[in-house]
């Protein structure tokens, strides 16, 4: 997720760190959402400073050329006669989930899945956000990593169940956390990683029609640079409201922005734990893996599709 939708308004142009180059993303007038790497193929003026959105184009703003959603010049700057040869630099992208996703395709490689939407209610969506000295395959591996989620975060495991499935792994968990000054609470939850670069957490609820969602998204910024966003939607149904007490509309909807930010609160303590061994630790390779670990080790192997061949290549004799 290179921003969230709510950052990129109608006639906007924003500038985000993506795979240590500088994408643009800006949103045309009629709400389409484009995002490119930023030079301008004439000259070379970055069109994050100082380009601005007319219409359902993108113009320089150093000799005013106008270029399409599609990259391809629209209109060549005033005093000029011919059009370029080349265009603009486009990302794919896609605006799903509260948030606009990029695709990073090493020599050109398009996207081999669409991040899906799992969000009916994205508009509703709230997020916090940390940049971290790590990789996104080191932050979506403590997914798997069972026994930091006990040690660390002080949950008692109860019932795990894990599938790899092509590009997603689907996680299915039971355990248990002391909240003091209250008794232990049993928490019910799935997870799915869709690549490393998107997290989808679905907690239970005690109350039927209550559903919480939970959207993860680490983006590389930089050598073992990551910003990490996360967000929280919380959805309830109308019967379910009504089980609650004779509730107006926003007074349900006011109650779901307060069960989402509760989560991200929950959520951002149990990354304050994580975010100083983050920030420190080394990546282990190969791992010296103890009984209780998780499996760290077929998720590492798993991680090995989102790479050209040749850093496979030279990650497999890393770690043989």
């Amino acid at each position: 997720m290179i921003a969230p939708s709510s950052e990129v308004k109608a006639g906007q142009v924003v500038t985000r760190k993506f795979a240590s180059e500088d994408a643009v993303i800006y949103r045309t007038q009629s709400g389409y959402v484009r995002a490119i790497r930023p030079y301008c193929p004439h000259l070379g003026a970055h069109l994050g400073y100082g380009g601005r959105v007319n219409g359902e184009c993108i113009v320089c703003p150093f000799h005013g050329f106008s270029f399409a959603m599609d990259g391809s010049v629209s209109r060549p700057g005033i005093g000029y006669d011919g059009h370029l040869t080349k265009g603009l630099t486009t990302l794919p992208v896609k605006e799903v989930n509260g948030g606009i996703w990029a695709w990073h395709g090493r020599a050109g490689v398009q996207p081999l899945w669409d991040p899906p939407s799992v969000i009916g209610n994205s508009d509703r969506i709230h997020f916090i956000r940390s940049e971290i000295h790590s990789h996104p395959q080191e932050l979506a591996e403590n997914f798997v990593d069972l026994g930091h989620v006990i040690n660390l975060h002080g949950y008692t495991q109860k019932e795990v169940e894990l599938r790899f499935d092509d590009h997603k792994i689907e996680l299915s968990v039971e355990i248990e956390r002391a909240i003091p000054p209250f008794r232990a609470v049993n928490v019910k939850a799935r997870a799915t990683l869709h690549g490393i670069g998107m997290w989808h957490l679905q907690f239970f609820a005690p109350i039927r029609g209550v559903e919480i969602n939970v959207i993860g998204s680490p983006r590389p910024i930089g050598p073992w640079r990551t910003e990490l966003f996360i967000g929280a939607s919380t959805n309830i149904e109308e019967e379910s409201g009504k089980l609650l007490g004779i509730l107006p509309k926003g007074a349900i909807r006011l109650m779901a922005d307060i069960i989402s930010w509760a989560n991200l609160y929950g959520i951002a303590r149990d990354l304050n734990a994580d975010l100083p061994i983050w920030n420190s630790k080394r990546y282990s390779a190969p791992p010296r893996l103890a009984k209780g670990d998780g499996p760290i080790g077929p998720y590492r192997k798993w991680a090995h599709q989102f790479y050209s061949s040749e850093l496979n290549q030279e990650s497999r004799f890393r770690e043989t």
